[in-house]
This record gives C-alpha cells, sequence and structure tokens, in this order.
C-alpha cells in the first residue's frame, strides 16, 4: 500500500480540484491530518483499460455476460501459488470500536463531514468529489447518514463522475468521484490481507481485524491478476441493472488500480 502525507496530496491535487470547481484554499481545508492511500497510485495500462471498456460495454450492449469458454481459458492461465502475507493490525488507545448498528465491514458506510462545498468525507477518510450543481442535494446529508457506493453504468462511462453515493438514510444520491483515498491503516480502512489467483479469491481485512473472504466474478478475473497484498478496498454495491440476478452483488474498488471488481462474500 502506499500513503501519501498531506502535503504530497495537495501539490499533486491542486490542478485537478480547481479544475472540479475547488479553490486552492478548499483543497487545503479538504484534506486530513492523516496518510491517505494515494489512489491510481499503481494505475492500468492503457490496454488494459482499454480492454476492460470493451468488455464491460460488450457486456450491456449483449445483454448477457462473456462467454464461459473466454473465462476457462483465462482462468487456467492464472495458476499461481496462494500470496499470505501478515499484515500486522494496527493497535490504538483511540480506536474506534465497531458496532452492529453503526458499522458494517461488507457494503455500509456512513457520512462523516464535508471539508469543502462540493467534497464528502466518509468514515474510512476517503473523499469524494460531486459537482456543484449536486450541492442542493448534499445540503440535506449529515454526519452519520448510512451511505453506500455503486459504479456507475458503462453507458456513462464518458460522463464525468464513476460512481453514485446514495443516501440511505434520505433515498437520495449524487454523482462522485474518489478525490482522497481511506486512511492508511485506519480502523474504518479495508485492504487485502491474502489472494488466491487460481481460485479467484481475495481475503480481505479492516483496521479493526475483521475479517472476510469474496470470489471474484469469472468475467473481471483478467483484472484479478493485477491485484497485490495490501492494496487498500472500499466495498460497493453492485446494483447495475445487467447483474440484478447475478449472486456477485458486490463491488470491490481497488484504490491503488481505480477500478473495481463483481464480487460475492462466501
Amino acid at each position: 500500500m502506499k500513503a501519501v502525507t498531506k502535503k504530497a496530496l495537495i501539490a499533486g491535487l491542486t490542478l485537478l480540484t480547481m479544475m472540479n470547481g475547488l479553490s486552492a484554499e478548499d483543497t487545503e481545508q479538504s484534506q486530513t491530518t492523516e496518510d491517505n492511500v494515494l489512489i491510481n497510485s499503481r494505475p492500468m495500462s492503457p490496454e488494459q483499460s482499454k480492454l476492460m471498456k470493451a468488455k464491460r460495454i460488450a457486456e450491456l450492449q449483449s445483454g448477457t455476460q462473456i462467454e464461459a469458454e473466454e473465462m476457462e481459458t483465462q482462468l487456467s492461465g492464472l495458476i499461481i501459488p496462494i500470496k499470505w502475507q501478515n499484515c500486522g493490525i494496527p493497535s490504538s488507545d483511540d480506536m474506534i470500536c465497531s458496532t452492529a448498528s453503526s458499522y458494517s465491514p461488507h457494503l455500509y458506510h456512513w457520512v462523516d463531514s464535508f471539508p469543502a462545498q462540493n467534497v464528502l468525507k466518509l468514515e474510512d477518510g476517503s473523499e469524494w468529489s460531486f459537482s456543484v450543481d449536486e450541492a442542493y442535494i448534499a445540503r440535506s446529508w449529515r454526519g452519520g447518514d448510512t451511505v453506500v457506493i455503486s459504479p456507475k453504468s458503462s453507458w456513462f462511462w464518458s460522463y464525468d463522475y464513476s460512481y453514485v453515493l446514495t443516501n440511505k438514510s434520505l433515498g437520495s444520491y449524487i454523482d462522485v468521484n474518489p478525490f482522497v483515498g481511506p486512511v492508511a491503516w485506519g480502523p474504518y480502512t479495508v485492504w487485502v490481507a491474502g489472494i488466491d489467483y487460481t481460485l479467484g479469491q481475495v481475503y480481505l481485512v479492516n483496521g479493526q481485524g475483521e475479517r472476510s473472504t469474496w470470489v471474484i466474478n469469472s468475467s473481471d478475473i483478467y483484472l484479478f491478476k493485477d491485484w497485490a497484498v495490501n492494496d487498500t478496498i472500499l466495498i460497493g454495491d453492485n446494483d447495475s441493472w445487467l447483474w440484478w440476478f447475478s449472486s456477485y452483488n458486490h463491488a470491490l474498488i481497488n484504490v491503488n488500480m481505480n477500478h473495481y471488481l463483481r464480487a460475492r462474500e462466501i
């Protein structure tokens, strides 16, 4: 996992945030005082990015998943031994303890604050930018509101925002982009503890030691082979109409690679 300090974030993101309607002063105010994971620190190759877009557009256009024969061919080339790493769980006297009513490591997040006029911060320290045109929606959101992250449909990839943040407490939503990654090794941050490329399984853990195991949909195995231990993950909802009847109803967003895979927990 690669972390970046507050000063490095400000220097690297000032131009981007000004293009999105944030001033340099807003950028300064929106950064946390802790180290955050750098978004897209290990980007996909242009070829892999092009392949991903083509495959997902094809899925929507055909209304079916990629043929099973093609998936078997991809899987046959991934006979790689399981990788495990003993990831230390940070201990802190002031670590926030989770409760069933306030925290789910599998899907739900909640609003922490609004560091800037069009930036929303979640409980894990991640920050999400949204259009000033949707600020009137976000003004009704409050700290503690339950929210879910969902990828946008491939139909909208030419649009400026890649994800939707839905407020489950109010039933409203805004289009968002990841702006700052979660706090590295934070109490609510989730990261990869182990990978089995052969079985297509990833083992996740959060800063409170809660672990979960996920199976990646075969349609996304070609992307999964580039994931690595300690990559930071945001768990979201895979609510695309094509996947309503699929058991792969979650989206695992890899912060370091800035893309998501469809998955289910086992």
